[in-house]
């Protein structure tokens, strides 16, 4: 009876493990598939950060250039010379 017993309990130990196992590969694909989300995302908030930039800087050009020089921007007669097609 107890060897039974015994082999009861190692089958019941086995089926443990192996579906403990079974969980531990569920979560390290989990683990894989966040870090590659997580690399991805790092890539976007990169290229999104170096894009602000870039349209800071247009910003800061434009502003700069409308301080600088608004006669060109408010012009308030035609131009001396008219544009070709424009008669």
């Amino acid at each position: 009876m107890s060897s039974v017993v015994v082999l009861c309990l190692l089958t019941l130990a086995a089926f443990g493990f192996v579906v403990l196992t079974m969980a531990v590969s569920k979560l390290n694909r989990r683990i894989r598939t966040l870090e590659a989300a997580e690399t991805a995302l790092e890539r976007e908030f990169a290229a999104a950060r170096s894009r602000a930039s870039e349209v800071e800087a247009a910003q800061q050009f434009l502003s700069r250039f409308v301080r600088e020089r608004p006669s060109l921007l408010l012009r308030s007669s035609p131009p001396e010379t008219p544009m070709p097609g424009m008669d």
